[in-house]
């Protein structure tokens, strides 16, 4: 989560502590909305991954795109 920490650290001007509870604060509130299943892909992008599924059919990963 340390990337997710530092870009609210950057934009919202906070301390290293405030940042890491509002990361924090965040992700909880993602993970309380989010299936259990996609836990560990928003881990992934708060460490500054991308956020992409495996496709069983082949190794491509395509990225999850919400409806407009």
């Amino acid at each position: 989560m340390t990337h997710l920490a530092n870009l609210i650290k950057l934009k919202a001007n906070l301390t290293d502590e405030q940042a890491q509870l509002a990361a924090e604060a965040v992700m909880d509130h993602f993970k309380l909305k989010f299936p259990h299943i996609l836990h560990a892909e928003l881990d992934r992008v708060a460490e500054g991954g991308e956020f992409a599924i495996p496709c069983g059919r082949s190794s491509t990963t395509y990225a999850i795109r919400s409806k407009p």
